[in-house]
């Protein structure tokens, strides 16, 4: 039998524009309706006080807000901040990641850059998590991430062996690298980073899994950096498929134990965890 209890209230800030109708009415209202919550905006309202004084009202007893930062609307921003003092969870929306002034990114948001296709699936997610967690105070925060290799979780100091299929310097290595979210938010990309540091006689091989892994040098070592999705929700793990090589003048069989470290960077927290590649086995 379907529950009677009321459903979580969603209030939504945007513009007053019919540009964003079809923002509101595909994506978010949708997306909410999908997730089981109930989802409104002021103008479907019937109200007889002033609109400021109704739009506090709503803000206050609604459960999640959610408001289309696009275009950088005055009124919006203004909404968004006393929302904020509220401590209320508030997921940001924009067509445009500029829209987003720098003191907001580390907070829920997701840029759908044309494709309202594309924010009604993030949108649905994302509120789904919130509603099932029962999230409905930015202050609720808690943070933290987790590390595996080829399977095995990283520990600091630990040894993971890997298998060296061939002994030639180009092909032979390929790592398995995940991330897990053990916090209670959702890592946003815009403001985080995964890299692993390596010796610089190892390099990336191409891409893989259609994500580009980037260098960056430092002396004897360099980190190869991970794009990560837009969003990892909590208890979300995300996998990277690393195909590795050797410079010329050096082969897997040599390498033996290799310093390596996994970094993890975000607004709330660094994790950096220091341990030892064992390339092992070959075949002629």
């Amino acid at each position: 039998m379907e529950s009677t209890a009321p459903k979580p209230f969603v209030f939504v800030l945007m513009p007053f524009d019919p540009e964003f109708d079809d923002v509101y009415q595909l994506g978010i209202q949708a997306a909410c309706k999908d997730a089981g919550t109930h989802c409104e905006r002021l103008d479907e309202q019937l109200f007889v006080e002033d609109m400021l004084s109704k739009i506090y009202k709503e803000i206050s007893k609604a459960d999640i807000i959610i408001a289309d930062m696009s275009g950088k609307n005055p009124n919006v921003f203004y909404e968004v901040g006393y929302a904020h003092a509220l401590n209320k969870t508030v997921v940001a929306l924009t067509n445009n990641a500029n829209d987003i002034p720098f003191d907001l990114k580390h907070f829920n948001h997701i840029v759908y850059n044309d494709s309202i296709v594309q924010l009604k699936s993030k949108l649905t997610k994302l509120v789904e998590h919130l509603v099932s967690a029962k999230v409905t105070r930015q202050c609720s925060y808690s943070s933290g991430v987790s590390f595996f290799l080829n399977g095995i979780k990283i520990h600091d100091g630990t040894t993971i062996d890997t298998t060296i299929k061939s002994t030639s310097n180009l092909f032979g290595v390929s790592l398995k690298v995940s991330l897990s979210n053990t916090g209670s938010e959702p890592l946003c990309k815009d403001f985080c980073k995964l890299g692993l540091v390596v010796p610089k006689s190892i390099y990336r091989r191409g891409e893989s899994q259609g994500r580009r892994f980037l260098t960056s040098h430092n002396q004897n070592t360099h980190i190869i950096y991970f794009e990560l999705p837009d969003l990892i929700l909590p208890e979300e793990i995300v996998e990277f498929n690393i195909p590795l090589s050797l410079h010329n003048g050096t082969t897997w069989s040599e390498l033996g134990n290799v310093d390596t470290e996994v970094v993890f960077l975000s607004p709330y927290f660094v994790s950096r965890l220091a341990f030892k590649i064992n390339f092992v086995g070959s075949c002629s």
